[in-house]
């Protein structure tokens, strides 16, 4: 594949087309509530759960979020997508975006900065970090709580993202999420006869997977798969027969075994006796 080299730039795609919401308190006494839509954020850490979201220190919600330390990122949908553009090009200094794209806000269960109404999958977020970077300043945020639209889960309440319509970004376009092609792991899974590397519909997502486990799992293949060897070489020896004219024992062997068994007879016999003879003189003297 022929490449061609350009200077170093942010080409990374598909980004998240996040909606972040965020309420801050006024001087006055008064509240301030907006949301923007983010494309510079991603995941941190597992555990704890982190994120990030990356602003310019010229946006609207910047000095509301490094004030508050709290922010909100919702998830966009395809239904959102003609809002969530019209929030990353407009400024909530000039009017009420979420007012003007006919949006909702509902209080969160963690934070006073609110969820998104109409978004399917929010994270509450509590700013823990700010860095500086040049053009953007990242803050970095724990995950206090996620809130899931009961509409997402299945029987079990098992998330099913699937159904929720998700969008991403990438150099100037949004796109839908396509077909699912397979899960995390399916280059190792074992083939299947239902398709390779096939996951039963509606099972967990995993999102994670520490290195101990994976070595745990392997070295228990491993030893599965010596003992099976093992058995098979046993098994094979034992249905083998042996050679015309070869006996289990050497004949020496034999004769020590012949000796040994005349030998463990003759005592037993001769305990039986004595034993009833001890029982026929106890007879007596009853």
């Amino acid at each position: 594949m022929s490449k061609v080299s350009w200077k170093g730039t942010v080409l990374l795609a598909p980004v998240p087309a996040a909606i972040v919401t965020c309420r801050d308190i006024t001087e006055d006494g008064g509240e301030r509530v907006n949301a923007l839509t983010v494309g510079w954020c991603g995941v941190l850490c597992s555990h704890p759960p982190k994120t990030y979201i990356s602003l310019r220190p010229s946006r609207y919600s910047y000095d509301m979020i490094k004030h508050s330390r709290e922010f909100v990122i919702n998830l966009t949908t395809e239904s959102l997508s003609r809002a969530a553009d019209y929030l990353g090009v407009r400024s909530g200094r000039d009017e009420d975006k979420l007012a003007a794209v006919g949006l909702h806000t509902e209080p969160a269960s963690e934070l006073s900065a609110p969820l998104l109404a109409e978004s399917p999958v929010c994270l509450e977020c509590r700013v823990c970090d700010i860095m500086p970077l040049g053009s953007h300043d990242m803050f970095l945020a724990d995950i206090a709580a996620v809130d899931v639209d009961e509409s997402l889960l299945d029987e079990h309440g098992r998330l099913m993202l699937e159904r929720a319509g998700l969008i991403a970004y990438a150099h100037g376009d949004y796109y839908r999420l396509g077909e699912r092609i397979g899960d995390f792991g399916l280059s190792v899974r074992r083939r299947k006869s239902d398709g390779y590397g096939k996951r039963p519909s509606g099972s967990k997502l995993h999102t994670d997977m520490s290195i101990s486990e994976k070595d745990t799992s392997d070295a228990a293949r491993s030893i599965r798969r010596r003992g099976s060897e093992a058995k098979e070489t046993v098994d094979a020896a034992r249905a083998t027969p042996a050679p015309a004219g070869q006996y289990k024992h050497s004949p020496a062997r034999k004769s020590s075994c012949t000796a040994g068994e005349k030998h463990r007879k003759s005592c037993v016999s001769t305990s039986k006796r004595k034993t009833k003879a001890a029982a026929g003189g106890r007879g007596r003297r009853k």
